[in-house]
């Protein structure tokens, strides 16, 4: 499912904007740039020794995540107010340090298409929803992968909060289960 098959505002498909626009689709490539979360060293050695970019098995990580479309990195963080959306030179996220870059794919989206898409993101990610656990800067560079039809963000990228979230759930699951009365004893 395209990104314009989930939200009506857009074009149905890239020739037909072509056509109206006189804007051509060519192909742009599409890439994850991921950080780690914040400058700071001991975030650093936590994600080069668990998440070893050369390792199989990558076990754990803090990251941080853009996608990268063309010539700009869109992202989703927290804001007090407006959207949580944002772009940005590639590679170029300040508060974080960059670890590395991951091509998922392409795009036939024309330059048009492109801009429309993210005036879509930025007007159904708001910034106010921010969640760590739950609707985070990877879930968004996720359904922006999965609107586009590239690759998805790799699994080891979003593994602690995935971790983070199943764990509330089973913690919410337990107290709020309704507990039956104590049973008294007749003898008493």
């Amino acid at each position: 499912m395209g990104w314009s098959d989930k939200y009506e505002e857009g074009p149905k498909s890239p020739a037909s904007t072509a056509d109206e626009t006189g804007d051509e689709a060519n192909e742009t490539k599409i890439t994850l740039n991921i950080y780690d979360v914040s400058q700071a060293d001991s975030v650093q050695w936590v994600n080069a020794f668990f998440a070893n970019q050369h390792s199989p098995v990558k076990l754990f990580g803090v990251f941080h995540v853009g996608v990268q479309v063309g010539d700009e990195e869109w992202a989703f963080g927290a804001t007090p107010t407006g959207s949580g959306v944002c772009r940005h030179k590639p590679r170029a996220a300040e508060q974080h340090h960059f670890r590395e870059s991951l091509c998922v794919g392409s795009t036939a989206l024309s330059k048009r298409q492109l801009r429309d898409f993210y005036a879509v993101l930025e007007a159904t990610w708001s910034g106010r929803d921010y969640d760590l656990l739950q609707k985070n800067c990877i879930h968004f560079a996720s359904e922006v992968c999965e609107l586009l039809d590239v690759c998805d963000v790799p699994a080891w990228v979003n593994r602690p909060a995935r971790l983070g979230a199943w764990l509330k759930q089973v913690k919410d699951a337990a107290w709020n289960t309704p507990q039956e009365p104590a049973v008294r004893s007749q003898c008493l």
